[in-house]
């Protein structure tokens, strides 16, 4: 019951915000938003994960679950993040891994187990919850 009201509430905050900067027709207008960001914390050193200490820029979808997120290692490569696939390419669209169903790569992981570089995208995303799964649906599912 906790979780239902928690989902009404922020559903009624999306209300508002949505309102607040023109309502969902404007809203609609638009694809992605983006930010920049330098990561950090305590969690991926934990993973063997080096932090870069540049800052990345991180373009979202707004009506479909996908993220970029570039430079991704190297200052030629960019991440692609959707719910169905990992994917790490150049900035030409070559692609230099790629994991499907990335989700199920952490069965059997415990606290201390070492990610990969797809690890830690969908490590990032399943922390955040940036990206949706079966526990938290996607944000805009809530309106």
């Amino acid at each position: 019951m906790e979780a239902l009201r928690k989902c009404e509430l922020m559903s009624e905050l999306l209300q508002s915000v949505l309102q607040a900067h023109g309502g969902i027709d404007r809203w609609n207008k638009f694809t992605t938003v983006s930010a920049t960001f330098v990561t950090g914390g305590g969690i991926m050193p934990m993973k063997g994960v080096e932090l870069p200490t540049t800052p990345l820029v991180g373009i979202a979808s707004i009506h479909e679950q996908k993220t970029v997120i570039k430079p991704f290692g190297q200052p030629d490569r960019r991440m692609v993040f959707t719910s169905q696939k990992v994917v790490i390419e150049t900035n030409a669209g070559e692609i230099v891994s790629e994991q499907s169903n990335p989700r199920e790569t952490f069965a059997g992981h415990v606290l201390n187990t070492y990610w990969d570089s797809l690890h830690r995208v969908t490590g990032r995303f399943k922390i955040t919850h940036l990206g949706s799964n079966q526990n938290h649906p996607p944000w805009w599912a809530v309106m």
